[in-house]
């Protein structure tokens, strides 16, 4: 069982062994531009060239990430685990929300982080139940901890809708700024929201975020041989034709829990699982900063509107180690996990990241604030309550996650036609006009 491997000691040769394994895969032949990424900023080949190689540069580590959190997560549990890789992850935005603050660029922060809990909320989620429903027909998660994340969502799109609100009323210009007064007010409440979050996920209410127990799953099989459906939530019994779709499943279960128990297995030490974690996370971190760092050239060079490289490309570069880890875990039947890295990666960027954010503009002396242009918040709060009715039922399946990503390519459509208002980021964005770049023109070029 995972106890009994928690408790085995781990020996220096299993250790590099699992290393050894973990690197020396087919994808990981990409890690060769990892240093050819930071070579070309050095030697300075080019904008293009630089952004090109790191982008590359960080499908292998996203892919190491998420293979060094499911090693730590067999150590430390599911929870855990989904929490350490929401965290690790969100380190690159919070690197970058700094970099960003201290050279004024507000407007950037905030699509930055608009556009992270988009892409953990609909490409991230909805790809990973879309995926996981092609190998699984119906799968299964504990509905009370996603309830928890959902109505954190909700609480998260209050902190970012009042003071929108509040500013786009006209009373803040009467008022002299007391919008930023009430975003740094709001960032402290929401920060300590999301720390009493952790206490009562990891500590007061552990059950709530984990899987179904065995008991649980026992008792549902048991009903299956014997032929009674249970009801749905909509409380009809489903009928003869797909319960009896359920008996050929019974090969799928056994090779479900054969994938399962092989997977418990730690390849290696907790010590060294967080070693590869940590150091690749700092890696990411780098390749992402020399990434970011030519977006302006690319962008001048493809005629990409600004809106949609903020909200919609680099979020998808930021978040490439939860997308990896969540489908992944998908695929294996955990949706606890995976609800854990991208449901969790959203509340943890909207009540930690983003006030964050609020407070350390603060300190610089920069107006950072919590009012994100009202389309910018309309299409936040529709996302949270199309997340909120996918995963509110405890199961799901591949037509769940075809919503969640047609919903965020609709969103990718509306910010490719935005520019900037003529405020420069104080009022809602405006949708261009007929010169914007269309997207036949862009292929052309």
């Amino acid at each position: 069982t995972g106890g009994d491997w928690i408790k085995k000691p781990f020996s220096v040769s299993e250790d590099l062994t699992g290393v050894k394994d973990m690197l020396f895969t087919k994808l990981n032949i990409l890690l060769i531009f990892v240093p050819l990424g930071a070579l070309s900023s050095f030697l300075h080949w080019g904008e293009l060239a630089t952004f090109s190689l790191n982008f590359i540069a960080l499908i292998p580590l996203a892919a190491l990430l998420g293979e060094a959190t499911e090693e730590l997560a067999l150590h430390t549990g599911e929870t855990i685990g989904g929490l350490l890789n929401a965290t690790f992850g969100n380190a690159v935005e919070m690197i970058l929300v700094v970099q960003s603050l201290r050279l004024n660029l507000v407007t950037v922060v905030q699509g930055t982080l608009l556009g992270s809990i988009l892409s953990n909320l609909l490409l991230v989620l909805g790809t990973s139940l879309w995926l996981g429903g092609c190998y699984f027909k119906v799968q299964k998660f504990n509905v009370e901890g996603a309830r928890s994340n959902a109505g954190l969502l909700l609480l998260a799109c209050l902190t970012i809708a009042l003071p929108t609100v509040y500013k786009e009323a006209g009373r803040d210009e009467a008022e002299d700024g007391v919008a930023l007064q009430i975003s740094h007010i709001v960032a402290i409440i929401a920060i300590v929201v999301y720390v009493l979050f952790i206490y009562f996920q990891l500590f007061t209410h552990v059950d709530l975020f984990t899987g179904p127990s065995e008991e649980d799953q026992e008792a549902s099989k048991e009903k299956e041989r014997e032929g009674v459906a249970p009801r749905g939530s909509n409380g009809v019994t489903p009928s003869v034709d797909s319960t009896l779709q359920k008996v050929p499943e019974e090969g799928e279960e056994e090779a479900e829990d054969d994938d399962e128990e092989d997977a418990e297995v730690p390849n290696m030490s907790w010590k060294a699982a967080a070693t590869v974690l940590f150091a690749v996370t700092c890696l990411t971190a780098y390749q992402s900063e020399l990434l970011v760092g030519t977006i302006e050239e690319v962008t001048e060079r493809w005629k990409i509107p600004e809106a949609f490289i903020g909200v919609i490309l680099l979020p998808i570069v930021g978040n490439a180690c939860e997308h990896l880890t969540a489908v992944s875990v998908a695929m294996k039947n955990k949706l606890d996990l995976t609800l854990g890295v991208a449901v969790g990666s959203s509340t943890q960027i909207a009540l930690f990241v983003t006030p964050f954010a609020v407070l350390v503009g603060w300190a610089m002396g920069v107006e950072m604030t919590l009012d994100f242009r009202l389309m910018e918040t309309c299409i936040m709060i529709l996302s949270s309550l199309i997340v909120i009715t996918v995963i509110g039922t405890g199961t799901s399946h591949w037509l769940s996650g075809v919503m969640l990503v047609a919903a965020y390519m609709v969103v990718a459509v509306v910010f490719w036609f935005t520019k900037p208002s003529v405020e420069g980021g104080g009022g809602p964005a405006v949708p261009e006009s007929s010169s914007a770049p269309s997207v036949s023109s862009l292929v052309g070029e």
